[in-house]
């Protein structure tokens, strides 16, 4: 099949720039909108516990000062003495404000984690991620990088991402062909290419 391709005259070329880091993370999000919808669901289930939290926290201090309940923390340092000390309904509120800042902390530090794994995943697949030669033929798409040839059928093809400034072509939901939109203007047909792209592409049921 690939040599096949490779010596028919394509439908579409198209010389394609490399791919820098911040269209990468576009890139990596494209692949995970089907995970972004269950995050979504995932984060407003987090925001309605933080606010059950607060809302739990707030009436716990609320009704333990109209009914007299005593609660008593200390805040601070062992060795110089020097402290806050809490009482009553201040002990539920800091409760809850530890509660929610610990969630939130947690989710920062796996954004922060997610983010620095991804920029080591850019620099290892630069090779990968250069400038190449994208041809669209009957058959499928044929991606050449230097020597370098890798060819898929439009089976493989699961769908089209448009980003900002750019067009992923995603392969079994788990990796995409790019487009940027100066290649994408640079064709002397536009439109006749996205028709043909989004009609070469299976329906999904």
């Amino acid at each position: 099949m690939t040599a096949e391709i490779t010596t028919a005259a394509p439908r579409y070329a198209l010389d394609v720039p490399p791919l820098d880091e911040k269209d990468y993370f576009a890139l990596q999000q494209a692949m995970m909108v089907p995970a972004l919808r269950a995050g979504r669901k995932l984060l407003r289930n987090f925001a309605i516990v933080v606010l059950a939290g607060a809302v739990v926290g707030g009436l716990g201090g609320y009704f333990s000062a109209r009914a007299s309940l005593d609660a008593e923390a200390w805040i601070g340092s062992f060795r110089t003495g020097e402290g806050l000390a809490l009482r009553g309904a201040e002990v539920f509120f800091a409760m809850t404000a530890l509660i929610i800042l610990t969630m939130l902390a947690t989710t920062a530090l796996i954004i922060v984690s997610r983010r620095a794994s991804l920029r080591k995943l850019f620099r290892a697949s630069v090779d990968l991620l250069s400038a190449h030669r994208l041809e669209l033929g009957d058959d499928g798409i044929l991606w050449r990088n230097g020597g370098r040839l890798t060819f898929v059928p439009w089976s493989r093809v699961s769908g089209l991402h448009k980003g900002r400034g750019i067009l992923f072509i995603i392969v079994d939901k788990v990796s995409a062909f790019w487009v940027q939109e100066q290649a994408l203007a640079a064709l002397p047909d536009r439109e006749g290419f996205m028709a043909y792209l989004t009609g070469r592409i299976p329906a999904k049921g």
